[in-house]
């Protein structure tokens, strides 16, 4: 358990280092939604995620968790799956997430729902600080969604990754 806490620390210290060493991307041109200079990074998103319950209790089981993400420029999409263990009657999706890059909220994308935990909580308020993401910034993506992009085709690329 340490040694797992452990290595998620250096992770994200890690994605910390590399988001704020990478040159600031041009500002999007668009509407009133505030945009980053330095949006959220894959490995940050999937810090957030791995923070789910979900993923929590699947990974307390020693089960390690497949990832498979979709980054669009405002948000990062996943689909989690348990590859240790077999369901040949079901499923072995663990769920679908979005991570929006400008306020580092999560949802559950089916749903719709947002998705929190204590530890997610801290990490986000982290990310949040460095960036300078306000509760303003926040309640002005509130209504944007995950599904207002779902299926539109805004994909810029996909990513596969596993956690034992």
């Amino acid at each position: 358990m340490l040694r797992e806490a452990l290595v998620w620390t250096i992770l994200f210290l890690t994605a910390l280092l590399e988001s704020l060493s990478a040159a600031p991307s041009a500002p999007q041109a668009a509407a009133d939604l505030p945009r980053l200079d330095r949006p959220l990074i894959l490995t940050e998103a999937k810090i957030l995620v791995t923070l789910t319950d979900v993923a929590q209790q699947t990974m307390a089981h020693g089960w390690p968790i497949e990832w498979h993400a979709t980054k669009s420029p405002d948000w990062f999409f996943f689909s989690a799956y348990n590859v240790g263990r077999t369901n040949p009657g079901g499923s072995v999706t663990l769920g679908h997430f979005a991570v929006n890059r400008h306020t580092a909220t999560v949802w559950e994308a089916v749903s719709g729902t947002l998705v929190s935990s204590p530890a997610m909580g801290v990490v986000q308020r982290i990310l949040r600080e460095d960036r300078g993401i306000t509760p303003d910034d926040i309640e002005k993506w509130s209504s944007r969604r995950p599904s207002d992009v779902i299926g539109s085709g805004a994909s810029a690329g996909s990513f596969r990754t596993s956690y034992r």
